[in-house]
């Protein structure tokens, strides 16, 4: 196993590895995944006031339109302003409040770090993009132990199959790589 690749790709040194094998997060990593996290709470946010403002805005000038219409009997006319404004408020008013929620629900991040060991198994996987003209691309994975995730271009081919290796996570996103004694 290359692990300087493997270090640089996830970003993490002998302190951070430490503190993994101790089964919690170096400083720096919990300060990491805790911008990260921050950062998507104010997206959440942000885009949750944006899509309940859009959600506002066909409603608040297709009602008072509608209004006139039935002044002129014109009653198609009416309730296709009506149910299409009412569609149009269901949608992006409900994916404005799903995010301004979601942006409310995390907390601090868990500073619970598990660990996968076991040999290393490599498999490709063959994905076709859609669309009018379609691509086809090889897509690598390494499985250790029971976890089981998506190698970077930048890593393929660094590990072996075979090779014994501990693996440490928290909340699905890898935090350091390192090649075990073989059993």
């Amino acid at each position: 196993m290359d692990v300087k690749a493997f270090r640089d790709y996830f970003e993490f040194d002998d302190d951070d590895l430490y503190a993994n094998r101790m089964g919690r997060l170096s400083d720096k990593q919990f300060k990491a995944i805790a911008r990260v996290d921050q950062a998507t709470r104010h997206f959440g946010r942000v885009g949750g006031v944006a899509a309940l403002a859009l959600s506002a805005i066909v409603p608040c000038v297709a009602l008072p339109a509608s209004l006139l219409t039935i002044y002129t009997k014109d009653w198609s006319t009416t309730i296709i302003a009506w149910a299409g404004s009412l569609v149009w408020l269901a949608i992006f008013g409900g994916a404005g409040a799903w995010l301004l929620l979601s942006s409310r629900s995390a907390g601090q991040p868990s500073s619970v770090v598990s660990q996968s060991e076991g040999p290393a198994q490599l498999r490709q996987e063959k994905r076709t993009t859609g669309g009018k003209y379609p691509r086809s691309y090889l897509v690598q994975f390494l499985k250790v132990g029971d976890l089981d995730f998506e190698l970077d271009d930048e890593l393929a081919g660094r590990v072996t199959a075979g090779e014994n290796l501990a693996v440490y996570f928290t909340g699905g996103r890898v935090l350091s790589v390192e090649p075990l004694p073989a059993r």
